[in-house]
């Protein structure tokens, strides 16, 4: 009987702290538990009783803080006077937002609040039939663009948060900055790892008010890109891979740090520049990355053709004669991506597992019996 009582006094505060998680305190002393990320690098998220603290880390300065933000319910915010000096106070559940990127756009949509799209930016390049029907309807205000924002028609928007993608030595959100609102900067992409972005929906879905909702979408996301990393290392080989292709003169590639890269590895391959440091892309010429990948044993690019016609092998070589000494190109395992027909970049960033899928049976077509068929990669025909 002793003994149960002395195993109960030790494993009892054990349970209760796992459920908790680890302690943080705030500015003013107390105490809140910190929301376990089990990916994410650039987030941390503590939550108190009145409030809740999100840090971003400066993936371009290691060691600093690129923005925190103190969430408190949307009634309190005016009142609140606890936040720490240079943190930005944001009242949620947010309502009636600009955001930036199709991609943050469609995850709303995804956790169903879409109807916080009052804004956005860059809107020429928002391919989304329901995000068209709400500019058609003056549901949604077109505000420019991001480096060049109508800011007259953001003052008579009123947006409650302007969500916008930070850019290294960018200097700043210019005009933006003096409108007095919260800006919500849209750092996920420079996570190294697929499911350290995608993690980042939990940030997200505290700020609309579909924090259930986000945890449920990770929750499978994971899930799903678990099992299918776990199948793919039962391949016999891993193929070495070549990304994208040369547009005006110069190849855009993804870092070596850089998601794409991650996913790669994951599906049990080897890219080209896996050792480069890199986590956003990188720049090359035709020549080089001809040279460092001639003997690649597949090559996946992305391209653009808002008509829908197909890119062919034949195609290809007419852009480049120099992409027929490719190994990929001789054997045909050249496998493309149209994102003007697809939904590639509103989909990945925060379902990763669809794009790891999708290299699975690139890499190793042996399992397309186990897994299906491809949604956005397909194989270039002659």
């Amino acid at each position: 009987m002793r003994n149960k009582i002395y195993f109960l006094l030790i494993i009892i505060p054990l349970l209760l702290t796992a459920c908790q998680g680890n302690k943080q305190q705030a500015a003013d002393g107390r105490e809140g538990d910190t929301v376990h990320l089990k990916y994410s690098e650039n987030i941390s998220i503590v939550k108190f009783n009145d409030h809740t603290e999100v840090k971003l880390n400066d993936p371009w300065n290691k060691g600093k803080t690129l923005h925190t933000y103190i969430l408190v319910d949307k009634s309190k915010k005016d009142g609140y006077d606890k936040a720490p000096d240079g943190a930005t106070v944001v009242g949620i559940p947010l309502s009636h937002s600009l955001i930036a990127t199709s991609v943050h756009a469609e995850l709303a949509k995804k956790l169903g609040k879409e109807n916080i799209l009052a804004g956005a930016f860059d809107v020429d390049y928002m391919n989304s039939t329901w995000i068209k029907q709400r500019l058609k309807e003056n549901k949604t205000t077109n505000c420019g663009n991001s480096t060049q924002p109508n800011i007259e028609r953001i003052i008579a928007l009123s947006p409650d948060a302007i969500f916008i993608s930070p850019m290294q030595n960018s200097g700043g959100y210019g005009k933006l900055e003096n409108l007095g609102l919260p800006i919500v900067e849209l750092a996920d992409y420079m996570e190294t790892t697929a499911l350290g972005r995608a993690e980042w929906v939990k940030f997200y879905g505290l700020l609309w008010g579909a924090e259930k909702q986000a945890d449920s979408l990770f929750c499978n996301t994971e899930k799903e890109y678990m099992r299918l990393k776990d199948l793919a290392k039962k391949a016999k080989y891993s193929p070495s891979v070549m990304m994208d292709k040369v547009e005006n003169g110069v190849w855009y590639l993804p870092g070596g740090k850089s998601t794409i890269s991650q996913t790669i590895y994951d599906a049990n391959a080897k890219y080209t520049y896996a050792a480069d440091k890199s986590s956003g892309s990188i720049q090359k010429s035709l020549e080089s990355v001809i040279d460092d990948n001639a003997g690649a044993d597949v090559w996946l690019l992305r391209y653009y053709k808002a008509d829908n016609s197909p890119l062919t092998l034949r195609g290809l070589a007419s852009e480049s004669s120099s992409y027929t000494i490719l190994k990929a190109y001789k054997s045909g395992r050249v496998y493309g991506c149209n994102t003007a027909a697809t939904s590639f970049f509103e989909d990945i960033p925060f379902e990763p597992h669809l794009l790891l899928r999708d290299f699975i049976l690139a890499f190793h077509p042996e399992m397309a019996t186990i897994i299906g068929e491809p949604k956005y990669f397909f194989k270039l025909e002659r």
